[in-house]
């Protein structure tokens, strides 16, 4: 039994040990750095180690200077490119945010000019109110005359037949 459990395969060395590698070469102060980099440092690391010789005699081949080369310039061109995608991010949202100071103000001006029609709706409708008890009194007043002038004329169409009280 002590045989079989010695004998364990491990097959998950490698891997444990190249995230071990990994996470030596990111650090602490290292933790933003793109995979790309982090490839690129294990690569020139793995052929300095292939090479089993002192730096000092490390002839550095020419195909591997242009890939730094290239590495380099890829780096740099994904920079340049998020800083555009950085920079008209930036503009859109200024652009929003001046749309939308745009739309408070246009709002504000319309919450005025609105109360101000409510205002004069108000009194207008405040004078069309008097305007109507006005009407009404005098329909009553008229209503009054005209029931009155109707009884009048009776009596006076009666008295010349009967006499009237």
């Amino acid at each position: 039994m002590v045989h079989c459990l010695l004998s364990i395969a491990h097959d998950n060395a490698d891997v444990k040990r190249s995230l071990s590698y990994s996470k030596k070469t990111l650090g602490t102060d290292r933790s933003t750095m793109s995979f790309e980099t982090l490839s690129g440092i294990r690569m020139v690391n793995a052929f300095v180690k292939s090479m089993k010789t002192d730096m000092q005699d490390l002839t550095i081949p020419r195909d591997m200077l242009q890939s730094c080369k290239l590495a380099s310039s890829n780096y740099r061109r994904r920079k340049e490119d998020e800083e555009r995608m950085k920079a008209k991010t930036d503009r859109e949202k200024a652009r929003c945010a001046k749309e939308e100071e745009n739309e408070r103000k246009f709002i504000e001006k319309e919450k005025k000019r609105l109360k101000g029609d409510g205002d004069i709706l108000a009194k207008k409708e405040t004078d069309l109110t008097e305007c109507r008890k006005d009407a009404d009194q005098l329909l009553s007043d008229g209503n009054t005359l005209l029931t009155n002038g109707i009884k009048e004329e009776k009596c006076s169409s009666s008295t010349r037949h009967v006499g009237c009280s």
